[in-house]
């Protein structure tokens, strides 16, 4: 008889055993949306590297990334998708102090990967997985990486690059990532992976945040200024902005001229508003889409001194550099134009004898004065410029920048680098009341009269500004 009941525990025991190993892995596979662990990619990082990413900067790196096929097939993404990568704003990792905004397939250690730019607490030490949605809908989940950008400054948020690194030898294409910081967490974000495009224009110009921004009428000049100078698309970083500006960018939304990218900081305690990680987006989107990506605030203008256009002056550049050394050129990867700061407006003897140099009417005098456009006005400037590395400004090619900054590129790709653009052919013009003027330059107005109708043009669409 006890022999009996013995067995009988012995199988019940064993029953609820078993149930609960089954209820276990069916847990295991709802929380982790159809687990698939690929062995073959271990823990998402080449074999013997370790938890810190060393980025790739081996000669034809970024050459393989381009040869992953583009994205045709898919078409361009739906209002949707779009709002899930990037312009819906940041989407939260869980319950940690930590966002994510835009995926793009990138090239990390020669092995193709997906590259997601976020920020998060800097003193947040967590594991990264990456839920990786290929074809059919079926999800892998690997281990990632990551790494702040830098411009940090050593606040409490800092923008992030996280990593996923694939095997593109199983020949999915993944559709969209997901990040945790925990295996089995159910992600509260979805990305759609951005893949490179064919080629659309040559110059982007890269706007960092607008905040607070309420100065309409300067949003139209520095759009119409530099697209005499070579612009041919504009994106703008949104977090605040005041109405009138609000129907200036939508203006030009419209006309297909700018892209808006809302920018709701979900936290205030980072480095300028984000910035680094703004001009970072912009210039991942733009890889292979845009030949050069400018960037530089709304206050400022990369002036050529010698050329007619940006073209112009990047062709002259490229060609001397290589002609200088006797050598076949290295591939520039950024040009660096140095700062000079335009503070002052110039008396009625000095303005009377600029425009002995460049005639304009009474009427056209006005116009400038009346929108207050100060790149037409402010002609006086201090006799410094600002050396490399120092309030610079960059035109880079997207496809060999790793991390792009404010004021110069921190880190390229592969064998190229980065070049100073000789003073007398390009300066930047930044124009701000702070300091106290030194000399005269009115370089910017040998272009005005290609600017002047232009111009009016925008300003007659804005009758309220």
């Amino acid at each position: 008889m006890a022999l009996k009941m013995t067995k009988t525990k012995f199988r019940a025991t064993l029953y609820f055993a078993l149930l609960a190993i089954i209820v276990y892995f069916a847990l295991v596979k709802s929380r982790a949306g159809r687990l698939v662990y690929l062995q073959a990619l271990g823990s998402g990082l080449p074999h013997g590297h370790n938890a810190s990413p060393t980025w790739a900067n081996s000669k034809g790196a970024s050459e393989r990334l381009w040869h992953i096929p583009l994205m045709e097939d898919l078409g361009p993404p739906s209002d949707e998708e779009v709002t899930q990568n990037g312009a819906g704003g940041f989407q939260p990792i869980n319950d940690y102090e930590a966002w994510v905004y835009s995926a793009f397939i990138d090239v990390i250690n020669d092995t193709n990967g997906i590259r997601i730019f976020g920020f998060q607490r800097v003193d947040l030490k967590t594991l990264v997985y990456c839920h990786v949605t290929v074809e059919r809908n079926k999800v892998t989940v690997i281990n990632g990486t990551k790494e702040f950008l830098p411009d940090g400054h050593n606040l409490t948020f800092c923008a992030t690059s996280y990593i996923c690194t694939l095997d593109m030898r199983t020949g999915s294409h993944p559709n969209n990532v997901a990040l945790t910081f925990h295996a089995l967490d159910t992600p509260t974000n979805q990305l759609r992976v951005l893949y490179p495009r064919e080629r659309l224009r040559n110059f982007t110009v890269c706007h960092a945040a607008l905040f607070q921004y309420s100065n309409a009428g300067q949003l139209v000049q520095s759009i119409e200024v530099n697209r005499v100078l070579g612009a041919d698309h504009f994106y703008v970083y949104n977090l605040s902005v005041s109405n009138a500006t609000d129907a200036v960018l939508r203006r030009y939304e419209k006309l297909g001229i700018l892209t808006v990218m809302q920018w709701r900081l979900p936290q205030d305690n980072v480095w300028y508003r984000g910035q680094n990680l703004a001009i970072n987006d912009c210039v991942y989107r733009n890889r292979l889409v845009s030949r050069y990506v400018v960037i530089q605030d709304t206050d400022e203008f990369i002036v050529p001194g010698l050329h007619n256009n940006w073209g112009e002056l990047i062709e002259h550049v490229v060609k001397n550099t290589s002609s200088a050394a006797g050598l076949p050129s290295p591939t520039i990867g950024s040009f660096s134009v140095e700062t000079t700061f335009h503070c002052g407006k110039p008396n009625q003897t000095q303005w009377d004898d600029i425009k002995k140099d460049f005639p304009m009417t009474p009427d056209e005098e006005q116009f400038y004065r009346n929108h207050s456009l100060f790149a037409f006005l402010n002609h006086l400037r201090i006799k410094a410029v600002m050396h490399y590395n120092k309030y610079c400004k960059t035109i880079v090619r997207p496809e060999l920048i790793l991390f792009a900054g404010i004021h110069y590129t921190h880190a390229h790709r592969d064998s190229s680098t980065h070049t100073v653009v000789r003073r007398d052919l390009a300066i930047v013009h930044h124009f701000k009341d702070r300091f106290r003027p030194e000399m005269m330059d009115a370089t910017i107005l040998k272009f005005k009269n290609v600017m002047y109708p232009r111009l009016k043009a925008a300003f007659r669409e804005f009758p309220f500004l």
